[in-house]
């Protein structure tokens, strides 16, 4: 009886002393208790989605933050894509506390770039790299974030884009367009771009074969167009059922400067083809 108390005893005493180690000593594999190991990151919250090129007062505003309050600074770039021409990078603004709250007119983009606001056209492409320095003096930036950190559903903040758009009107984007940018690498040359069902939507015929057509509906003050799944060819390379729709990552059509930006993804019976970009211009 005696012997069985004594292991009794100390197994509770060991158990208690276990405790209070708990208790005075951090646990070290629970490493994100210290705020020097968690990864810099820094997201962004857009509430507008493009700036309208006809008022002078709409903006460009979204709010920075920093999730776990170890950013130091917080420095944002920009580069401008005109009519297919990528200018250089240049330093737009700068934020030390958080969250941050930014609203970017189409003058303080011209100025950045050294240029006046009548230099600017509707369609122009702004896309903002953000870099950050932590508590910890580590850089981050879009180039060192992981696969997950990267990907669109984490609103990150080092990189994102705008664009200068315009109230869609359908009578300017009827005509004959030309494909600038085809990343699948099916578009013909020139295709022919009709009026929709509605005054906001026009209709896409013979983008890749013809016979097939394809309604976009625009939104008539973003200029945000969608596409629901459409057939557009009898096959791609080879793969039966090609069809073409819009994905969560904005598209437009500017009809002002008949400039068409989109996303497109290209799907078969099989499966996807994934989504690849679509640019084209009215002639």
């Amino acid at each position: 009886m005696k012997k069985i108390f004594f292991i009794l005893t100390v197994i509770c005493s060991g158990a208690l002393l276990f405790t209070s180690c708990e208790d005075k000593d951090k646990d070290p594999w629970v490493i994100h208790e210290d705020s020097a190991n968690d990864g810099i990151f820094l997201t962004v919250a857009k509430e507008t989605i493009v700036i309208d090129f006809t008022d002078p007062a709409s903006a460009f505003s979204f709010t920075v933050n920093s999730p776990s309050n170890n950013v130091a600074s917080y420095d944002l770039e920009v580069t401008r894509t005109s009519g297919g021409v990528v200018s250089d990078t240049v330093l737009l603004s700068s934020a030390s506390s958080f969250p941050a709250e930014f609203n970017i007119l189409s003058s303080d983009l011209a100025t950045a770039f050294g240029l006046s606001s009548s230099d600017l056209v509707a369609g122009d492409r702004f896309d903002f790299i953000g870099t950050a320095i932590g508590t910890n003096g580590q850089v981050a930036a879009f180039e060192n974030l992981n696969g997950d950190a990267s990907g669109p559903g984490q609103f990150n903040a080092f990189s994102f884009n705008t664009y200068l758009s315009c109230p869609f009107n359908q009578a300017d984007a009827i005509g004959t367009y030309s494909t600038t940018v085809d990343e699948f690498g099916l578009a013909v040359d020139t295709f022919e771009v009709t009026a929709g069902p509605d005054a906001n939507s026009v209709i896409i015929s013979d983008l890749i074969e013809p016979g097939f057509s394809m309604i976009m509906e625009v939104n008539p003050n973003t200029g945000i167009g969608s596409i629901s799944r459409t057939p557009m060819a009898a096959s791609y390379y080879g793969y039966s059922g090609g069809n073409i729709n819009t994905t969560g990552t904005p598209s437009f059509f500017f009809s002002c400067s008949g400039t068409i930006a989109a996303v497109l993804q290209y799907t078969v019976d099989l499966g996807s083809f994934g989504s690849y970009g679509f640019e084209a211009q009215k002639q």
